[in-house]
């Protein structure tokens, strides 16, 4: 039986990582555009694949943000660290005006087909 895309999401330990400030800008935004990028957010968790952040934007599902974060408390992240990101899914919070989002690192694959030219 052929795996389904779902089989492998957690192929990555997860580590805590609460309260750590994270900057998401959307990477079409354009420069200057500080209406669509969270200064304030907040990171859950975190893994080598992807992030947990709760954020006061919602950011629709497939969005390509940079993410940016510092965390102190561990020793392998002593400085600010920038990935590039896809929003996976979005859930909203029992706060009003706040959202739980899933980012998954690195690229969405691109299509199979390339355009003739």
């Amino acid at each position: 039986m052929k795996p389904s895309e779902f089989d492998n999401r957690r192929q990555y330990p997860r580590k805590r990582m609460e309260g750590c400030e994270v900057q998401l800008k959307p990477i079409d935004a354009a420069f200057g555009d500080k209406e669509k990028c969270s200064y304030g957010s907040l990171s859950r968790d975190i893994s080598d694949g992807g992030m947990r952040i709760w954020t006061d934007q919602r950011y629709p599902i497939n969005t390509r943000l940079l993410v940016s974060f510092e965390n102190n408390a561990q020793a392998e992240w002593s400085s600010v660290t920038t990935r590039m990101g896809v929003v996976m899914w979005v859930s909203p919070d029992s706060t009003e005006g706040h959202y739980l989002i899933g980012i998954k690192f690195g690229e969405e694959e691109e299509d199979d087909e390339t355009p003739p030219w």
